[in-house]
């Protein structure tokens, strides 16, 4: 669709929001010639105190040339909104190329904000509908209700750059949760295998302690179970009290991020990481495995464990 074209039937989804009381128009739709999306600056006001953003904050709504179809997001404006991440959001961490908003997206999808009708398609009524749940997103927000205690629980959105390159595979259930209750050693040795590559899809096999003591295996199929290199890859593994975070619900994006989130947890993983180095002292490339229990819905108990897996530097 052409430019021209576009344009007009974005002013035209536009002039809906006219009917919001809460909306201001800050700057009407640009083009990012770069992200080739299409952008509206915006002003939303509510009636809610919070200290995660202003009552009158800025956001960006970005759409596609071929609205109303495509993608549209609500963005944060990188000065007048907010900076840390909440449930339902992408990760916030970051700043467009562009330097104009966050890339922390609101998720408005239908199963993260109740008492709204499926998505409507045409073009006066997309837009309105994706702002309307933005408001209400912000309101929830501010009451501290983005969340129900019986909504399935989500992790914070992990995005950390050298995880990209790899899958890593865990088997974990609620068996296996009260297996991990009664075990002491909290850090120590993994033993890994590897299913195939392009990407790499590592998977462990079993748990030791430094003193090489199995602390726990690990049941996979038949297939799994095999032995596919030999001698296995060592990993290091350090199971943390809950889901590593900062800035309320962000994920560590880098290694000092990780420190934080483990210092809110009163674990000093750098202290943890220098009694196991050797252990890996020996000019490859190694992973360390992140593991924490976590509950079905937001309101549980914990009753399963979860794993992510980063690339640590290589240590000679």
């Amino acid at each position: 669709m052409e430019e021209k074209q576009a344009l007009v039937i974005l002013n035209q989804a536009r002039r809906a929001l006219d009917s919001l009381p809460q909306v201001k128009i800050m700057d009407d739709w640009r083009f990012d010639n770069e992200l080739k999306v299409w952008f509206l600056h915006l002003g939303i006001s509510i009636d809610y105190k919070t200290p995660y953003f202003p009552q009158v904050s800025q956001w960006y709504i970005v759409a596609e040339s071929e609205y109303p179809k495509g993608k549209i997001k609500v963005y944060p404006d990188v000065e007048n909104s907010m900076n840390v991440t909440l449930y339902h959001q992408s990760s916030n961490a970051k700043v467009e190329k562009n330097g104009l908003w966050r890339k922390g997206a609101l998720c408005l999808e239908i199963n993260t904000i109740s008492a709204f009708q499926s998505e409507p398609h045409n073009v006066d009524e997309r837009l309105l509908y994706h702002v309307k749940r933005a408001i209400n997103w912000l309101e929830l927000a501010a009451k501290d209700k983005l969340v129900s205690e019986d909504e399935p629980f989500e992790l914070p959105d992990f995005t950390l750059s050298n995880i990209l390159e790899m899958q890593f595979a865990f088997s974990e259930d609620v068996v296996t949760f009260m297996q991990w209750e009664s075990t002491e050693c909290r850090y120590g040795i993994a033993e890994l295998d590897v299913y195939k590559s392009k990407p790499f899809v590592y998977y462990v096999k079993l748990f030791k302690s430094l003193d090489d003591n199995i602390e726990h295996y690990t049941q996979w199929g038949k297939q799994l179970s095999k032995t596919n290199i030999s001698p296995p890859i060592s990993a290091l593994w350090i199971f943390l009290n809950q889901p590593p975070a900062i800035n309320k619900w962000q994920a560590p994006e880098t290694f000092g991020d990780l420190i934080d989130a483990c210092n809110n947890q009163h674990i000093d993983i750098m202290d943890v990481l220098k009694n196991m180095v050797s252990k890996i002292r020996d000019g490859r490339r190694h992973l360390l495995l992140l593991g924490f229990p976590i509950p079905k819905v937001f309101g549980g108990e914990p009753e399963l464990v979860s794993w992510k897996a980063l690339y640590l530097p290589v240590v000679s």
